[in-house]
């Protein structure tokens, strides 16, 4: 390895590490983590030969979803937004093709150090986690100058430090796959059980239960995987393009079942954060039924009409008194709902253009799987993704693109490093 070639390799083992441990406190920095890799990787890119035409096999399947989201701006509602998205989605999108070609070009052994320094940070990163869940969030209480009674009283306008910590849980449950497969097939059985053991506490301890399904959905896949590597990741890409056209309906048949009037009872048993997504999707649901073929624009869900509006939730008491359980806007910033912030912003022809990306990519991966490491630890990293995708972040935040373009990065690394690995056993 030239001397060159070592010191980036060192930088990027300490920006593995640094990801999972920073995004404890702050999982906007999942950006910066991806842009410094893609820096750092671009020497490596262009000073190695690549595949021929392999740009070219990145680029076509979502050029249809680009131009498409470009040709957007025409009709969007909210030309400012909609071009700023775009462009946002431009920059982060190259990022993320650089970090796949930097993953494809990488040696075994410079994969394993990058690795190494993911596994390190994730590690300590559930312990710091764990100590802030035990602690009372001691750190971030301190990092961000909050007295305990800023803490205590969250009901009366104090501050919910646990919702710091909680998107540090998301990061680790991406992280956990390629990390805890990495140190598995490197003979360290006991810490990759020891990370998996020390999350799944995590979960359990912060309640987090979007967090919890990824995990378990993670876990059930990375063992399908395994023992289906060939059939499993495609079938997952199939599911995840036939949930792309049917999500619509089948919201639409959940939100018309779940009555929210204040006398069903239905307000007092369901959580306030399942109400309010309830509440959201059926507004959301309505406006693509008005622009069902182009959607509002790129970018356009903070300006779609009548969400700025605000709607009540109600419960009865035991007394019949009607009581105000919440009060939220008909669509707060995003519909906490990927899938259908997508037919809300581009309509079917945007969802169409992504379900031919993913019928490209399942006729690529025939007779692709070489590892059924990997290919569990894939499908678990795949399944994850699609549960935060389809309850809580918006489409098009910076931050979760980032850690999308970094998880592909380390699966990547991963792929490398465990072909390899079998070869020589």
């Amino acid at each position: 390895m030239r001397r060159t070639d070592q010191i980036l390799t060192q930088l990027l083992m300490i920006l593995a590490f640094v990801q999972p441990v920073l995004g404890v406190f702050s999982s906007k920095a999942m950006t910066v983590m991806m842009i410094l890799a893609a820096v750092l990787g671009c020497w490596i890119v262009w000073h190695r030969k690549h595949e021929p035409g392999s740009w070219r096999r990145l680029i076509l399947p979502v050029l249809p979803f680009a131009v498409w989201a470009g040709l957007s701006l025409i009709w969007t509602v909210d030309p400012d937004r909609s071009q700023s998205t775009l462009a946002g989605f431009a920059v982060l999108a190259g990022v993320t093709a650089l970090l796949f070609r930097f993953s494809r070009c990488c040696h075994q052994d410079e994969a394993d150090r990058m690795l190494y320094g993911l596994a390190a940070g994730l590690l300590v990163a559930l312990l710091v986690m764990l100590f802030e869940v035990l602690s009372a969030y001691q750190l971030t209480r301190l990092a961000r100058g909050l007295s305990w009674s800023d803490v205590i009283n969250i009901g009366f306008g104090g501050v919910n430090v646990a919702s710091f910590v909680k998107n540090g849980v998301v990061i680790a449950v991406l992280v956990v796959w390629p990390a805890s497969a990495w140190l598995w097939l490197r003979g360290q059985r006991f810490a990759a059980l020891l990370a998996v053991v020390l999350l799944t506490t995590l979960v359990i301890r912060t309640g987090h239960s979007t967090a919890f399904l990824a995990l378990t959905g993670g876990m059930i896949c990375a063992a399908a995987g395994i023992l289906l590597p060939n059939l499993l990741p495609r079938l997952l890409v199939a599911l995840a393009a036939v949930w792309l056209v049917l999500a619509p309906p089948v919201l639409q048949e959940v939100v018309d079942r779940i009555d929210l009037s204040a006398e069903s009872g239905n307000t007092q048993r369901i959580p306030a954060s399942m109400i309010g997504r309830l509440v959201i999707w059926n507004f959301v649901l309505e406006k693509i039924a008005e622009r069902p073929v182009a959607g509002w624009g790129l970018g356009a869900s903070r300006s779609v009409p009548g969400g700025n509006e605000k709607v009540d939730v109600t419960y009865l008491t035991p007394e019949k008194d009607e009581l105000v359980l919440f009060t939220d806007f008909r669509l707060p910033l995003h519909p906490h709902n990927q899938v259908l912030q997508l037919w809300l912003e581009l309509g079917g022809v945007g969802v169409a253009c992504l379900v031919l990306a993913c019928l490209m990519l399942i006729r690529r991966m025939v007779g692709r799987a070489t590892s059924r490491i990997v290919s569990g630890t894939d499908c678990a990293g795949l399944a994850a993704a699609m549960v935060f995708a389809n309850s809580s972040f918006g489409l098009w935040q910076n931050w979760w693109i980032g850690l999308l373009g970094l998880m592909i990065l380390w699966h990547g690394l991963l792929g490398v490093s465990a072909g390899n690995s079998e070869r020589r056993t």
